[in-house]
Protein backbone atom coordinates (compact mmCIF):
# COMPACT_ATOMS: atom_id res chain seq x y z
CA UNK A 1 0.00 0.00 0.00
CA UNK A 2 2.18 2.25 0.46
CA UNK A 3 3.61 1.88 -2.38
CA UNK A 4 0.15 2.43 -3.92
CA UNK A 5 0.46 5.46 -2.16
CA UNK A 6 3.91 7.08 -3.15
CA UNK A 7 2.57 6.08 -7.31
CA UNK A 8 -0.32 7.81 -6.26
CA UNK A 9 1.45 11.09 -4.64
CA UNK A 10 4.00 11.04 -7.36
CA UNK A 11 1.33 11.20 -9.98
CA UNK A 12 -0.39 13.43 -8.53
CA UNK A 13 2.77 15.63 -8.46
CA UNK A 14 3.69 15.27 -12.05
CA UNK A 15 0.04 16.03 -12.98
CA UNK A 16 -0.52 19.29 -11.09
CA UNK A 17 3.07 20.40 -13.04
CA UNK A 18 1.22 19.50 -16.28
CA UNK A 19 -2.03 20.80 -15.46
CA UNK A 20 0.47 23.97 -14.67
CA UNK A 21 1.93 23.58 -17.80
CA UNK A 22 -1.30 23.55 -19.65
CA UNK A 23 -2.46 26.58 -17.68
CA UNK A 24 0.73 28.67 -18.41
CA UNK A 25 0.45 27.49 -22.04
CA UNK A 26 -3.07 28.54 -22.53
CA UNK A 27 -2.91 31.96 -20.67
CA UNK A 28 -0.17 32.09 -23.29
CA UNK A 29 -2.00 31.27 -26.46
CA UNK A 30 -5.36 33.33 -24.96
CA UNK A 31 -2.61 36.22 -24.46
CA UNK A 32 -0.79 36.24 -28.06
CA UNK A 33 -4.19 35.62 -29.67
CA UNK A 34 -5.73 38.99 -27.92
CA UNK A 35 -2.52 40.59 -28.72
CA UNK A 36 -2.92 39.52 -32.47
CA UNK A 37 -6.33 40.93 -32.55
CA UNK A 38 -5.61 44.13 -31.21
CA UNK A 39 -2.32 44.01 -33.67
CA UNK A 40 -4.61 43.61 -36.20
CA UNK A 41 -7.81 46.00 -34.83
CA UNK A 42 -4.88 49.11 -35.17
CA UNK A 43 -3.47 47.57 -38.15
CA UNK A 44 -6.74 47.91 -39.62
CA UNK A 45 -7.84 51.31 -38.51
CA UNK A 46 -4.19 52.60 -39.84
CA UNK A 47 -4.36 50.54 -43.07
CA UNK A 48 -8.84 51.15 -43.35
CA UNK A 49 -8.65 54.82 -42.20
CA UNK A 50 -9.01 56.48 -45.26
CA UNK A 51 -12.41 53.51 -46.10
CA UNK A 52 -13.58 54.72 -42.70
CA UNK A 53 -13.25 57.86 -43.17
CA UNK A 54 -15.06 57.99 -46.71
CA UNK A 55 -17.42 56.12 -44.93
CA UNK A 56 -18.41 58.91 -42.60
CA UNK A 57 -18.45 61.69 -45.35
CA UNK A 58 -20.82 59.21 -47.46
CA UNK A 59 -23.19 58.81 -43.70
CA UNK A 60 -22.62 62.38 -43.60
CA UNK A 61 -23.22 63.36 -47.01
CA UNK A 62 -26.26 61.25 -47.19
CA UNK A 63 -27.75 62.35 -43.88
CA UNK A 64 -27.61 65.56 -45.73
CA UNK A 65 -28.90 65.05 -48.50
CA UNK A 66 -32.02 63.82 -46.82
CA UNK A 67 -32.68 66.48 -44.39
CA UNK A 68 -32.20 68.29 -47.89
CA UNK A 69 -34.95 66.00 -49.41
CA UNK A 70 -37.54 66.17 -46.23
CA UNK A 71 -36.96 70.33 -46.41
CA UNK A 72 -37.61 70.65 -50.01
CA UNK A 73 -40.93 67.73 -50.13
CA UNK A 74 -41.77 70.05 -46.94
CA UNK A 75 -41.45 73.13 -49.27
CA UNK A 76 -42.93 71.74 -52.37
CA UNK A 77 -46.04 70.30 -50.30
CA UNK A 78 -46.56 74.02 -49.27
CA UNK A 79 -45.90 75.04 -52.47
CA UNK A 80 -48.33 72.42 -53.99
CA UNK A 81 -51.12 73.22 -51.35
CA UNK A 82 -50.77 76.74 -51.79
CA UNK A 83 -51.43 76.76 -55.48
CA UNK A 84 -54.78 74.21 -55.01
CA UNK A 85 -55.78 76.61 -52.46
CA UNK A 86 -55.37 79.24 -55.45
CA UNK A 87 -57.06 77.20 -58.25
CA UNK A 88 -60.07 76.14 -55.77
CA UNK A 89 -60.57 79.54 -54.78
CA UNK A 90 -60.40 80.97 -58.72
CA UNK A 91 -62.85 77.66 -59.41
CA UNK A 92 -65.10 78.62 -56.88
CA UNK A 93 -65.25 82.37 -57.78
CA UNK A 94 -65.87 81.43 -61.53
CA UNK A 95 -68.49 79.23 -60.13
CA UNK A 96 -70.36 81.60 -58.02
CA UNK A 97 -70.02 84.27 -61.31
CA UNK A 98 -71.03 81.46 -63.76
CA UNK A 99 -74.13 81.07 -61.32
CA UNK A 100 -75.02 84.48 -60.73
CA UNK A 101 -74.71 84.93 -64.42
CA UNK A 102 -76.97 82.01 -65.30
CA UNK A 103 -79.80 83.31 -62.95
CA UNK A 104 -79.82 86.42 -64.80
CA UNK A 105 -80.11 85.15 -67.61
CA UNK A 106 -82.68 82.64 -66.94
CA UNK A 107 -84.61 85.47 -65.70
CA UNK A 108 -84.13 87.40 -68.70
CA UNK A 109 -85.09 84.43 -71.21
CA UNK A 110 -87.92 83.41 -69.09
CA UNK A 111 -89.34 87.15 -69.38
CA UNK A 112 -88.84 87.38 -73.14
CA UNK A 113 -90.62 83.98 -73.76
CA UNK A 114 -93.69 84.86 -71.67
CA UNK A 115 -93.41 88.17 -73.71
CA UNK A 116 -93.00 85.99 -76.76
CA UNK A 117 -95.79 83.94 -75.80
CA UNK A 118 -98.59 86.37 -74.95
CA UNK A 119 -97.38 87.98 -78.12
CA UNK A 120 -98.57 84.26 -79.80
CA UNK A 121 -101.87 83.98 -77.66
CA UNK A 122 -102.81 87.47 -78.79
CA UNK A 123 -102.22 86.49 -82.42
CA UNK A 124 -104.42 83.53 -82.01
CA UNK A 125 -106.92 85.09 -80.48
CA UNK A 126 -106.81 87.58 -83.20
CA UNK A 127 -107.00 84.99 -86.06
CA UNK A 128 -109.53 82.52 -83.82
CA UNK A 129 -111.94 86.00 -83.60
CA UNK A 130 -111.03 86.85 -87.09
CA UNK A 131 -112.17 82.92 -88.29
CA UNK A 132 -115.26 82.91 -86.33
CA UNK A 133 -116.15 86.02 -88.11
CA UNK A 134 -115.58 85.05 -91.58
CA UNK A 135 -117.11 81.11 -90.38
CA UNK A 136 -120.01 82.96 -89.11
CA UNK A 137 -120.23 84.97 -92.30
CA UNK A 138 -119.67 81.78 -94.84
CA UNK A 139 -122.49 79.96 -92.84
CA UNK A 140 -125.05 82.21 -93.04
CA UNK A 141 -124.43 82.54 -97.03
CA UNK A 142 -123.69 78.46 -96.93
CA UNK A 143 -127.07 78.28 -94.71
CA UNK A 144 -128.73 80.66 -97.23
CA UNK A 145 -127.56 78.47 -100.04
CA UNK A 146 -128.40 75.09 -98.85
CA UNK A 147 -131.89 76.65 -97.92
CA UNK A 148 -133.07 77.38 -101.24
CA UNK A 149 -131.21 74.53 -102.70
CA UNK A 150 -133.34 72.56 -100.27
CA UNK A 151 -136.58 74.29 -100.74
CA UNK A 152 -136.51 73.91 -104.66
CA UNK A 153 -135.97 70.14 -103.73
CA UNK A 154 -138.66 70.10 -101.59
CA UNK A 155 -140.82 72.19 -104.33
CA UNK A 156 -139.98 70.03 -107.23
CA UNK A 157 -141.00 66.62 -105.19
CA UNK A 158 -144.48 68.72 -104.25
CA UNK A 159 -144.55 69.62 -107.95
CA UNK A 160 -143.72 66.04 -108.95
CA UNK A 161 -146.06 64.06 -106.62
CA UNK A 162 -148.97 66.37 -107.60
CA UNK A 163 -148.29 65.34 -111.19
CA UNK A 164 -148.09 61.48 -110.34
CA UNK A 165 -151.60 62.51 -108.39
CA UNK A 166 -153.22 63.24 -111.60
CA UNK A 167 -151.96 60.37 -113.29
CA UNK A 168 -153.09 58.07 -111.36
CA UNK A 169 -156.20 59.69 -111.24
CA UNK A 170 -156.45 60.06 -114.73
CA UNK A 171 -155.66 56.46 -115.48
CA UNK A 172 -158.48 55.29 -112.90
CA UNK A 173 -160.90 57.45 -115.11
CA UNK A 174 -159.66 55.49 -118.29
CA UNK A 175 -159.64 51.81 -116.64
CA UNK A 176 -163.45 52.52 -115.61
CA UNK A 177 -162.98 51.93 -112.12
CA UNK A 178 -162.64 54.51 -109.33
CA UNK A 179 -159.97 52.87 -107.60
CA UNK A 180 -156.25 52.44 -109.11
CA UNK A 181 -154.32 49.34 -108.68
CA UNK A 182 -151.24 51.17 -108.70
CA UNK A 183 -150.02 53.66 -105.59
CA UNK A 184 -147.34 55.87 -105.88
CA UNK A 185 -144.41 54.68 -103.01
CA UNK A 186 -141.11 57.10 -102.78
CA UNK A 187 -139.08 54.55 -102.93
CA UNK A 188 -140.73 52.40 -105.84
CA UNK A 189 -139.60 53.65 -109.56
Amino acid sequence: MEREALRKSLARMRNSKLTAAFHTWYETAFNMKMQQLALRQALGHLIYRHIAAAWNQWKYVVEGLKADKAALAKGLAALTKRKLKMAYNKWYDTAMEMARQSYMLKGAIKRMLLRQLSAAFEKWQFEAAAAAREQFMLGGALKRLMNRQLSAAWEKWQFTAAEMKARRHRAARLLGSGHSAFVYSPRAR
